[in-house]
């Protein structure tokens, strides 16, 4: 039986030419993963809303299930046959199906903390709109990463009725990769009970691959970039209390290596850690910190703390999710509104705070 790749669909009015490049990109990084290609308007369906004319164009492929994900500009006014047509009105359409939909845009940068819904979890996939083949790879890590929910969640449907994932904290836990954290996952999901609902219509002891595209942005925007569960460089770095610039080198990464996160939507050039994992190492060696774990380890007496950006003279050990950068808890504030409740080493800087507060919802 041939294994046919799933289809990856593109939407890109590009009036002036110019994106052919990133168009011809995205397909040629996407190829060992999906067929990716633009969407090209097929005369015939012109009544109804631009909903309706979408979903009858695209209704075979709606109905056989091979878009795995679409990527879309956000601009798409100048569409042939759909003048005026937004990214809005194709993200509605795919995400009733639970196709995840990744946008792009001008101006568009994927910052977390700059969600126009303003709380994690949130439908909305960005990629930082610039270089052509960064962007590509974006829709790489994405792309790969869906591929993997889908086949994880598959993989959990032929397991027996009683043995598989008790609810959905325990079926996104065994999804990335570790049922024990469950707990973790769960406080992370208290925060954001209308993803838990939207996934939750059906009964909570049968696994749907069809949800992978909610499960997966939920697991990329929510568990991945809020650290607590996870931790990626900068977060590893002041939670370990090494020096950013010390921990990227190679033989400190070796130490943490077996703690890195594997799961989906893993990049090796942006990776991540998981914490508790980090936590057995520093317990195992019976140290104080990741730095006496690293100095008592290499025999060196050289590797610095991580300090603080707002006060240098203060040893940092959490993150703020504004700046990306170290911050100590006297200089930050936790328990913001809108972060998961999980991820406990994110706060806010308070000289960002003093500057943007009302803006950060603080």
């Amino acid at each position: 039986m041939t294994n046919t790749l799933p289809t990856v669909l593109l939407f890109e009015d590009d009036p002036d030419g110019t994106r052919q490049a990133l168009i011809a990109e995205i397909i040629s990084q996407l190829a060992p993963l999906a067929n990716a290609r633009k969407f090209r308007h097929e005369p015939g369906h012109l009544l109804g809303t631009y909903e309706d004319r979408l979903k009858a164009e695209l209704a075979s492929e709606l109905a056989q299930g091979t878009i795995l994900m679409v990527i879309s500009d956000m601009d798409l006014s100048a569409t042939k046959g759909f003048v005026g047509l937004s990214e809005t009105v194709v993200a509605k359409v795919f995400e009733r199906e639970g196709i995840p939909v990744v946008s792009y845009g001008s101006g568009v940068k994927p910052d977390p903390v700059q969600r126009t819904e303003g709380a994690p979890g949130t439908g909305t996939l960005l990629i930082e709109f610039g270089n052509w083949p960064a962007m590509a790879r974006q829709a790489y890590r994405l792309c790969a990463g869906f591929s993997d929910v889908r086949a994880r969640l598959r993989e959990l449907e032929q397991v027996p009725l009683g043995d598989r994932p008790r609810d959905l904290s325990d079926t996104i836990a065994t999804v990335v990769g570790d049922p024990d954290v469950t707990h973790r996952v769960s406080l992370y999901l208290s925060g954001d009970q209308r993803f838990a609902a939207s996934v939750l219509g059906q009964p909570q002891s049968k696994v749907h691959p069809k949800h992978y595209g909610p499960i997966g942005t939920w697991i990329f925007n929510s568990l991945l970039q809020f650290p607590g569960l996870f931790v990626n460089k900068v977060a590893a770095a002041s939670y370990l209390n090494i020096d950013e610039s010390v921990f990227g080198e190679a033989p400190i990464q070796n130490l943490f290596a077996p703690a890195l996160y594997a799961g989906p939507f893993a990049d090796t050039s942006d990776p991540l850690w998981w914490r508790d994992r980090l936590d057995q190492i520093i317990a195992s060696a019976d140290v104080e910190d990741g730095r006496s774990y690293a100095m008592q380890q290499l025999d060196r007496n050289d590797i610095l703390p991580c300090m603080c950006s707002v006060d240098p003279k203060s040893v940092a050990g959490w993150y703020c999710m504004a700046t990306r950068k170290p911050v100590s808890m006297q200089h930050s504030q936790g328990n913001i509104s809108w972060f998961p409740p999980g991820s406990d080493l994110a706060r806010i800087s308070s000289k960002v705070i003093e500057e943007l507060g009302p803006w950060y919802s603080v």
